[in-house]
């Protein structure tokens, strides 16, 4: 459950960032790495936001959001020690890369 919700907050927050520029783009990828789930999130981003504060409780690039998404994120991460989130801005693109291992007894 926790990993729906995790790609769910992802794919939300991709589709959102997309209605604030013109000729927006989401792209989802998904495959198999080895025995790892592997998906990755991206959308256009113009004015990239601090990477370093993203996860942070509160902190939000649209004006009047809670800023909750990527904090709770975090907070499933920390109880799942399987799945791996990596982020990053390149190219006009903000791309998060979600990884999901199988989970060890």
């Amino acid at each position: 459950m926790d990993t729906c919700r995790i790609a769910g907050v992802l794919l939300d927050n991709a589709m959102e960032a997309c209605h604030e520029v013109e000729d927006g783009v989401v792209r989802l990828m998904g495959d198999m790495l080895g025995d790892s789930a592997f998906f990755v999130f991206q959308n256009t981003c113009h004015v990239p936001p601090p990477i370093r504060e993203i996860n942070q409780k509160g902190f939000s690039t649209k004006e009047g959001f809670r800023g909750l998404g990527l904090y709770n994120i975090s907070q499933l991460m920390s109880r799942n020690g399987n799945i791996l989130l990596k982020t990053n801005v390149k190219d006009g693109y903000f791309t998060q890369e979600l990884r999901i291992a199988p989970k060890r007894p």
